[in-house]
């Protein structure tokens, strides 16, 4: 891997040691340990730019490439790297080639520049333009193939070729997993390569053995045959005591063939105690890299050997068979081996996409409870968040292990379960979106199988003794994941025992103070766009957290996180409390960003939150006299005070509760006292309401503490030294639907509420499952009334059996399938964009056909993967059979019509959009109760900006729906045409803006259109999973037996 400098514009170049070959299993023994490389050796370069994608106002990269004469080529063509490179250059200046206005250019103009790529030195060449010109910019450089040929390429930037549509992923981290196969004609190829720094390296090889073991840096037993490659960061459990604490491995597969294909088999070759129970089907597309899951089962106990280091460790290999007649892969990973549990292991599990993650978990010391067991309850939980680059295992798992006075045996000596998630990855998303979602489920899946628990017995004797909690949790983090920690405690206050955050920042915005100016944009509708991101500014929802007790620790010598990062969240949480020492502060005299987390300064605050109460559970921190609570996506968010956000009124901006608990009236208060006054008058009126029966009176124990509550006539709480208040005063803001769930014993709970002076009591908010508080008018009435009235949720947008936005949450909660039309470009984009999924985050994204597969009249065929997830359909319904089938979801706001661009252009919210370059994304509701994201472009520039715009990473501007205009890739969110929030009914809102295509007005037939979507029913019809058929058909044959035998024994019984 060479660097060739370009006056400080640099470019990473692979040298082309051999001509072209034929694809790598076509390649002799002693051929296929060489590395063919078809990287250019010439490159002619433009720049530099502020944005390299400045230059799509002339149109684009490709296009100035194109109109560069034919003379540029063929120089560079002929070049061999010895040439004059004065003269060179001046041949270069002698064809006068067109230049672009640019701010860091010299005279504000970009200039054009040439590089080699040698196979002994890296040659450092003047370019056209000033020698002090340095940054961004872009190289482009010809290769040709003599036959049609599987090339693996791999850069560390963003990089595309003239026969694909799409811009490939880029290695970003040097991690080896970002590799992009390419099947390519013979003749010749024009590569681009976009530095967003001073210089950039690649790889672009001809598949084989040895360039499968350069790309992945992992050894293809195939020897290149195989059309899967293996990648390395494959997951499964540690062995503790013999035996494997979860059956799970996942294996990322690349398939490099040129047809999707999925396993025929898997067995396990090494080691003979294991046995592959279960094996993924899923299809793997062309291209495409997917988390395989293989379930293990285990016959007898497992041997580990010694290493080196003295640990224990065994080695576990499946062989994996393709469908159809092709070699086999293997996947083999090292996993350790430990005699007992009490330190902790990693544990591989199913997240909520069904993608094999992974966690390290170590059991609770319960040799620090008297009963030698966790409480009746469960042990609560220590949820722990890594930092940026820290990878799963020992070394961060371990770091809480002490020689306190508490610790009576080595291992993690706290009385709590330890979970430590990775954010699906180590850089992941910041503990934001998918990252967020990774940790409650980490704590699902630990609550229901107790991982790697001590002791014999099956699972339900092991919970007898070592049962979690995970409604009591202590959350802690260092670094990115100390961000975490602010973002958990700030959605689930109601579950903290506490919370320790390390060396923490609380908003990407201020903490990488990437938030840019809205130069092209007003600020109205920017602040649209930056709505969404404000559901992990932790700063934002500060006041979510008082009542929590909180310690924040940080080196002052941190050279990462700015300390005033942590200083800042104190400050605000001081603040909303009135107490200037409300949040206890610890600043490490001299010590930098990382720092041991055994430190006292950590452990003894921890330590005080979790020690044992005698054998019952720990009390829960008492709710303030006065609270609040704020939600920007209530479906991400947990409850305070036992109160929940259901929905908003607008989307687009949070919604809020204010709460002041009520004492007992005592009968000589000052009225005159503000709170108070409206307290006794909540409290009068509560006395004098008549006591609300129905069918479901006290709703059968649903809210036990409250049913046996009782007012004397004098209106005092009789039931008060049971923790309970006689009503709270509740204000809000921006919340449509709000509910209460059901308390944690011993917390403070309510016995009324007055919701913007509307009184409510608790047996009224019990009557059903659904009963909740809504404001659909101008006042708060009782919603949900009926056992089955759940209808909102089913049907609006926020509901969780109906689906929500914004355009994120189809990435969330859920498996994610994405269905492809028969348009150009779509199927690339699909698959870049599923491998964008599993790079950043690891997600394992089911890809489908639907230009032709999978329908079948009115309805189609879904994958038993596809049943219950998130669906990304690219292509308009004229290409896409399940954007055809799913149009309703949209139908609200979003139409197609065939008298626009041909059945790709759109009608929203009255305006018409059909120019060239233009993309779409746009949410939809679906009848499973999960979200749709429509992914659609009038073109190929209009897909490929729409594409680019899914918010994979963390930090991206968002909103329901988003309209890009032709000139979005220079102009940035000032090219937008429309974007914004829908309503409850899934109609644009006011907090929206669209305006017209800026030139041109197309006529369409609205007949036409109303027709397409009058067919749209209530409830769309789907092909039931046939599992669910026959539990279904079993079901009802065992219930109608059993009303047999009733009968029978009846008419028997009076004989």
């Amino acid at each position: 891997m060479l660097v060739v400098v370009l006056s400080g514009f640099l470019a990473g170049c692979a040298f082309a040691t051999r001509p072209a070959a034929s694809e790598g299993k076509g390649l002799e023994a002693d051929e296929a340990e060489l590395i063919v490389s078809m990287f250019p050796k010439a490159w002619a370069c433009l720049g530099p730019f502020e944005d390299p994608k400045a230059v799509s106002a002339f149109g684009g990269i490709r296009a100035i490439a194109s109109r560069a004469p034919e003379s540029l080529w063929r120089t560079l063509r002929k070049a061999t790297g010895s040439e004059n490179v004065l003269a060179l250059r001046d041949n270069i200046t002698a064809l006068n080639l067109e230049t672009f206005p640019s701010e860091t250019g010299a005279k504000g103009r970009s200039g054009w520049g040439v590089a080699f790529s040698t196979g002994s030195e890296a040659r450092t060449l003047s370019p056209l333009y000033s020698t002090s010109d340095t940054g961004p910019g872009w190289a482009m450089g010809e290769f040709e193939l003599k036959e049609d040929t599987t090339l693996l390429a791999q850069c560390d930037t963003a990089f595309s070729l003239d026969s694909f549509e799409t811009e490939f992923m880029s290695d970003y981290y040097s991690e080896h997993r970002a590799v992009n196969v390419l099947h390519l004609r013979a003749g010749w190829h024009r590569m681009y390569v976009m530095s967003q720094s001073s210089f950039f390296t690649c790889q672009l090889l001809v598949d084989s053995a040895s360039a499968r073991l350069s790309v992945t840096q992992m050894t293809d037993v195939s020897n290149g045959l195989s059309p899967f490659i293996t990648l390395q960061d494959m997951k499964a459990s540690d062995v503790v005591a013999g035996s494997l604490v979860s059956p799970h491995f996942g294996a990322p597969l690349l398939n490099v063939g040129r047809k999707a294909l999925r396993l025929a088999a898997a067995e396990v070759q090494a080691p003979s105690q294991l046995r592959v129970r279960h094996f993924d089907t899923k299809k793997v597309a062309p291209g495409q890299t997917l988390i395989l899951q293989v379930e293990l089962q285990q016959t007898s106990t497992l041997t580990c050997e010694h290493m080196q280091d003295g640990n224990q460790a065994m080695n576990i290999t499946i062989v994996l068979y393709p469908e159809g007649d092709y070699p086999s892969q293997q996947a083999s990973l090292q996993v350790s081996c430990h005699r007992n549990a009490s330190s902790g292991y990693l544990v591989a599990y199913p997240d909520f996409d069904g993608s094999i993650q992974r966690m390290w978990v170590a059991p609770p010391n319960i040799t620090r409870f008297e009963q030698k067991s966790c409480p009746s309850s469960g042990c609560p939980v220590v949820l722990s968040l890594h930092g940026a680059s820290i990878d799963e295992g020992p070394g961060w798992g371990r770091s809480y292990e002490y020689d306190g006075p508490q610790a009576h045996r080595p291992g993690f000596p706290l009385p709590a379960w330890l979970v430590q998630p990775t954010n699906r990855w180590k850089w992941g998303t910041d503990w934001e979106g998918p990252g967020l979602d990774n940790a409650l489920y980490s704590l699902r899946y630990v609550k229901q199988f107790l991982p790697g628990a001590p002791g014999e017995g099956d699972l339900e004797q092991k919970r007898e003794i070592y049962r979690m909690d995970s409604s009591r949790v202590f959350i802690t983090g260092h670094s990115m994941g100390g961000h975490g920690c602010f973002v958990f405690a700030t959605h689930f206050p109601d579950l903290l025992l506490g919370a320790m955050c390390g060396a923490a920042w609380g908003s990407m915005s201020r903490y990488g103070n990437n938030r840019q100016p809205a130069d092209l944009l007003d600020r109205t509708d920017s602040g649209l766009l930056t709505a969404a991101m404000d559901e992990h500014n932790a700063y934002f929802a500060s006041a979510n957290l008082k009542g929590i007790p909180m310690r924040i620790v940080y080196g002052d010598k941190d050279e990462n996180v700015p300390i005033s990062e942590p200083r800042h969240m104190a400050r605000l949480l001081d603040s909303a409390s009135n107490d200037t020492t409300i949040v206890e502060v610890k600043e490490l005299p001299g010590v930098p960003h990382w720092f041991n987390q055994q430190i006292p300064e950590v452990m003894e605050f921890i330590e005080s939150k979790l020690k044992p109460t005698g054998s019952g559970s720990l009390p829960m921190p008492g709710l303030p006299e006065q609270f609040e609570f704020e939600a920007t996506s209530p479906w991400n968010f947990g409850s305070r005070g036992s109160l929940r956000i259901l929905q908003q009124h607008d989307a687009s901006r949070p919604a809020r509760f204010f709460v002041e608990r009520c004492a007992p009236k005592q009968r000589d208060v000052d009225v005159s006292s503000g709170g108070s006054s409206e307290c006794n008058a909540a409290q009068e009126e509560l006395a004098q309401a008549k006591p609300v029966r129905s069918l479901t009176d006290l709703a059968k124990g649903l809210f036990k503490s409250s049913t046996s509550s009782q007012l004397d006539p004098h209106g005092v709480d009789t039931a008060s030294s049971r923790g309970e208040d006689p009503v709270w005063i509740v204000n809000t803001f921006n919340v449509r639907r709000l509910s209460i769930t059901r308390p944690m014993p011993g917390r403070q709970y309510p016995r009324a509420l007055r919701v913007d002076g509307h009184l409510f009591s608790l047996k009224q908010l019990s009557q059903t499952r659904c009963t909740h508080l809504c404001q659909l008018d101008k006042g708060w009435k009782l919603c949900g009334l009926e056992s089955d009235d759940c209808e909102w949720d089913r049907t609006e947008r926020g509901g969780r059996n109906r689906g929500t936005g914004p355009i994120q949450m189809a990435l969330r909660n859920a498996p994610v399938c994405i269905a492809h039309g028969s348009g150009s470009g779509q199927r690339s984009h699909a698959v870049q964009l599923a491998n964008h999924m599993y790079f950043v985050s690891r997600y394992a994204p089911l890809i489908i056909d639907a230009s032709s597969e999978n329908r079948n009249g009115n309805a189609i065929d879904l994958p038993h993967e596809c049943v219950d997830a998130n669906l990304i359909l690219i292509g308009p319904p004229s290409e896409n059979s399940w954007t055809s089938f799913y149009r309703c979801s949209f139908a609200s706001y979003l139409r197609f019509s065939n008298d626009l661009a041909g059945g790709r252009g759109f009608v929203l919210n009255g305006h018409s959009y059909a120019a060239s370059g233009t993309g779409l994304l746009a949410i939809g509701g679906l009848p499973t109760g999960r979200t749709a994201l429509l992914v659609h472009g009038i073109d190929d520039h209009g897909l490929e900006q729409a594409a680019h715009m899914v918010p994979i990473r963390s930090g991206r501007q968002s909103a329901d729906f988003l309209v890009f205009g032709p000139d979005y890739a220079w102009k940035g969110e000032g090219g937008l045409l429309a974007g914004g929030f829908l309503d409850a009914h899934w109609r644009v809102s006011t907090a929206a803006w669209s305006e017209p295509e800026h030139f041109g007005f197309v006529l369409f037939n609205t007949s036409a259109v109303e027709e397409f979507y009058s067919q749209c029913p209530p409830e769309l019809p789907m092909r039931p999973d046939p599992w669910k058929i026959a539990m279904k058909l079993v079901c009802g044959s065992c219930f109608f037996l059993l009303m047999m035998h009733c009968m029978w024994r009846k008419t028997r019984s009076k004989i």
